[in-house]
């Protein structure tokens, strides 16, 4: 007998919704990153990065969106996408900066011209 960690934030007795991917969810006693003397040294370091790394993209792509259900690689240890599909939408000031530069323009707010 084995249990799978990947489950843990599955758990419909635990979690109102287990299905939908939610970071800020309350009440969520995880061991993503191990416990106690066996608690990863690199978890600040990859909490930062994450941090870092979505917020960029959702900087630069506040509507990011499925664009198909996620395909998940078999897998029994490590769990991870075989594919994702999104569409992306620009924002439409990125439009507007384009079409100053073709006009001679800075592309750029407050760029000297």
């Amino acid at each position: 007998m084995t249990g799978d960690a990947l489950a843990g934030g599955f758990d419909p007795a635990a979690f109102a919704e287990p299905g939908r991917f939610d970071v800020g969810r309350a009440d969520n006693p995880h061991i993503t990153f191990g416990a106690g003397i066996h608690f990863c040294l690199g978890a600040p370091l990859a909490r930062l990065e994450l941090v870092a790394s979505f917020g960029a993209l959702l900087q630069r792509a506040p509507a990011l969106a499925l664009a198909a259900e996620p395909r998940w690689a078999p897998g029994y240890v490590i769990r991870g996408l075989e594919q994702l599909l999104v569409t992306v939408r620009r924002r439409p000031r990125l439009h507007q900066r384009a079409a100053d530069a073709a006009a001679g323009g800075s592309p750029w707010p407050g760029a000297a011209r």
